[in-house]
């Protein structure tokens, strides 16, 4: 019996009319729906991860460079001597010198821990953009000597803090004696106000970079370099490994910004991991429903299996019809499942929107989270990975029914007909 043969006898279990039959047909459809459903959640929960990083990543890009080069812990005396030299290199667009310190801001009687950045906002836009973040001021007004202060959006309404304001800025220092560390403090005006929808804005401040030198004792030297490379941020492998090459024997560090926030996306991807696998399992048991589907049509159907092979069919076709049945089954259901998901992945953030406005609920906000919507971004390749698993099951769910009927015994189904 040919492949095309066998695959009409498979359609024509699946399709009957028969009134006999309309239990086993819905069961047969719902088995389909239940893995196109399956995977339709899986695509878009996997989408809906996506997106969360996306968005993510987006925020951290508007605060963080590409690329860090630093000595570490230590001063980077001659910062002006690799500056020059990475303006040179064909791979990197633009650079800027930093300074990184710890502090304590206090204002309006309240006090907060702070980490404290100086910078060139003219040379640093270069390599951030300051400007899309800034809320109310403007960068320029950090100059030189002028003492001046832009902080995050959080940190200004946990102290209350305007455009026009003073704030009191207090840095540790190393003492000598009894005190290994005397505190020093130095008032300075808040002239801008940032946004960066990450961490940044409960803890950050920024400064010019000569006061932070006169601030933390710099003189002449930085913390480090940040870099802007040509490749994006996600195309920074090849001029990292060169960088770090280059730099190595000078005790200094090439610090990708993935490496900056590592704990955060190596959570993001155990969540994705864990979250697919859990998910994986409703298709594990849409697919267990299939299996209880083709037994039931094997018990159905041990009379027309028999009269086939009484009249010479081999066991071999049998195992084809059901096979090809389980796995139409299961490949129309998958083909749907995906089709469905690639659409709901493309419009959950306006179905989640109009949920929130028919419920009068606000699912996400943005005191809690650092996204105040669902956001989604559908990936082709986690589609494909979770189109090829569901056919997978599927074809694992026909084995066991399939060779069930093809070891049935002619004889001694038509003996008990």
């Amino acid at each position: 019996m040919t492949i095309y043969q066998c695959f009409r006898i498979s359609l024509r279990y699946l399709l009957s009319r028969q009134r006999s039959h309309y239990f086993l047909s819905f069961i047969s459809w719902a088995s389909l729906m239940g893995i196109a459903l399956s995977v339709m959640v899986l695509i878009t929960v996997m989408s809906v991860n996506n997106g969360f990083v996306t968005e993510i990543q987006g925020k951290i890009f508007r605060l963080t460079p590409h690329l860090t080069l630093t000595p570490g812990p230590t001063h980077f005396f001659d910062w002006k001597d690799w500056e020059k030299r990475l303006e040179l290199d064909p791979e990197v667009i633009a650079v800027a010198p930093y300074i990184d310190g710890q502090g304590m801001v206090m204002a309006h009687g309240r006090m907060q821990g702070v980490w404290v950045r100086g910078i060139q906002p003219e040379v640093t836009e270069q390599v951030l953009p300051l400007t899309e973040t800034l809320m109310v001021g403007n960068w320029a007004d950090l100059k030189p000597r002028t003492f001046n202060v832009v902080v995050g959006k959080n940190l200004a309404a946990n102290l209350g803090l305007m455009l026009g304001d003073s704030l009191d800025l207090v840095v540790p220092e190393e003492g000598s004696g009894r005190t290994a560390v005397s505190p020093r403090m130095k008032r300075f005006t808040v002239v801008g106000v940032f946004e960066s929808g990450y961490v940044y804005d409960d803890s950050q401040i920024y400064v010019s970079l000569s006061d932070a030198a006169t601030l933390y004792r710099f003189q002449s030297a930085v913390s480090g370099i940040q870099i802007r490379a040509s490749g994006g941020p996600f195309a920074l492998q090849q001029v990292t490994k060169r960088l770090r090459a280059e730099v190595g024997h000078d005790a200094l560090f090439v610090v990708p910004w993935s490496q900056q926030h590592a704990a955060y996306f190596e959570a993001a991807r155990m969540e994705k991991t864990m979250m697919t696998f859990v998910l994986s399992l409703i298709v594990a048991l849409a697919a267990f429903n299939l299996v209880s589907m083709l037994i039931m049509l094997v018990k159905e159907k041990e009379v027309d299996i028999a009269v086939l092979r009484s009249q010479g069919m081999p066991r071999a076709a049998v195992v084809r019809i059901f096979m090809m049945q389980g796995v139409f089954v299961g490949g129309l259901g998958t083909v749907l499942g995906v089709l469905m998901g690639w659409q709901l992945s493309l419009h959950v953030t306006e179905f989640a929107s109009c949920i929130e406005r028919w419920l009068h609920i606000e699912l996400f906000s943005g005191d809690f989270y650092f996204v105040d919507h669902l956001p989604s971004d559908f990936h082709a390749m986690d589609a494909w990975g979770v189109a090829l698993f569901s056919l997978l099951l599927s074809f694992l769910a026909t084995l066991y029914p399939a060779f069930r009927a093809a070891r049935a015994q002619p004889s001694e189904v038509l003996r008990y007909a």
